[in-house]
């Protein structure tokens, strides 16, 4: 499983981003264009991730996002999706 073409964002503020396309995740849309969402990762993940890391962690964190405010699924199921992803991504 993989995500399919590249992440486009838009800094709405401090912390709260927006979708500009989909996220696609193996063939299926999982976020759609427009969604916004917010980063909440701890200052020292955040310095350890870097700018490079980030960018790639930011994507399974809007899915994350959308799984668990918008489809209202368990938290549990929405964090194990989180970390599926980001393995993918390498991290």
């Amino acid at each position: 499983m993989k995500f399919i073409d590249t992440f486009e964002l838009e800094i709405v503020s401090y912390k709260k981003y927006k979708t500009l396309k989909e996220v696609v995740w193996d063939g299926e849309v999982v976020v759609p264009a427009g969604f916004e969402f917010d980063v909440t990762v701890p200052k020292g993940i955040l310095f350890i991730l870097g700018g490079l890391m980030f960018s790639k962690v930011i994507r399974a964190v809007a899915v994350h996002d959308y799984e668990y405010t918008v489809k209202k699924n368990p938290r549990k199921v929405a964090d194990r999706q989180l970390r599926e992803m980001m393995i993918a991504d390498g991290l």
